[in-house]
C-alpha cells in the first residue's frame, strides 16, 4: 500500500497570505541566507504525521472528527513576528497566532486521540506560528535581527477556524504541494 506523508492543519485565508508576503518581502531585503516558505504553502500545523499508510486515511479523519467534536468554530489573531530560538539567534522565522484558548484544546485532543491509534505525542508543547522562513547560515544575519525587530508587532488580521484538513505533502524541487486528503468542519 502506497505511503503519504500527511499532516493536520487550519488553511489560511488569502488576506493572512497576503500580509505575510508583504512581511517575507520586507525580511527579504536583508537578504540574508534564508529559505523562504510560499505564503499558498504556509499552514497552521496542529499535528505532522510523516508518512501514513493510505489506507489510514479514513480512520485518521475519524480521529479528526471526534477531536472536533464540541468545539465550536472560534479566531484566532495572527499577529507578532519572531524568531526560534530567538531574535539575536534566528533559525526559524515565524509569524504568531494567539487569543484562543479553544485552539489549544483542539489541538490537544487531535494529540490525545491520534495518540490512541499509534501515533506519538510531540515532545514539545505547542506553540501556535506560521513558519515563514529557515535561515541556513549566518550571512547577514544582523540585519536580519534588524528588520525582525522592526516587525515584530505586525498584526495581520483574525484567522477564522472553522474545520482542520488533513494534507498529503508532496516534495518536489519546486516546493512541496498540498492535496486536502479529507476536512472536518467544526461543531
Amino acid at each position: 500500500m502506497a505511503r503519504i506523508r500527511s499532516f493536520i492543519a487550519v488553511e489560511l485565508t488569502s488576506d493572512i497570505r497576503d500580509g505575510i508576503a508583504g512581511i517575507q518581502e520586507r525580511l527579504r531585503s536583508s537578504r540574508a541566507d534564508v529559505r523562504w516558505v510560499k505564503p499558498a504553502g504556509i499552514h497552521l500545523t496542529l499535528k505532522f504525521l510523516g508518512d501514513i499508510e493510505e489506507g489510514d486515511v479514513d480512520n485518521i479523519a475519524n480521529c479528526m472528527k471526534s477531536s472536533a467534536d464540541g468545539i465550536s468554530p472560534f479566531t484566532v489573531e495572527i499577529k507578532e513576528v519572531g524568531a526560534f530560538p530567538n531574535l539575536r539567534n534566528p533559525r526559524v522565522l515565524w509569524v504568531g497566532v494567539t487569543g484562543n484558548s479553544s485552539l489549544g484544546v483542539l489541538q490537544g485532543k487531535i494529540e490525545e486521540i491520534l495518540e490512541g491509534i499509534g501515533f506519538p505525542r510531540e515532545d514539545r508543547p505547542f506553540r501556535p506560528h506560521l513558519t515563514v522562513g529557515r535561515v541556513k547560515s549566518p550571512k547577514l544575519k544582523d540585519k536580519l535581527t534588524e528588520i525582525l525587530e522592526k516587525e515584530r508587532t505586525q498584526e495581520l488580521g483574525t484567522l477564522p477556524v472553522e474545520e482542520v484538513i488533513l494534507f498529503r505533502s508532496e516534495l518536489h524541487p519546486g516546493g512541496a504541494i498540498y492535496t486536502r486528503l479529507r476536512t472536518v468542519k467544526l461543531s
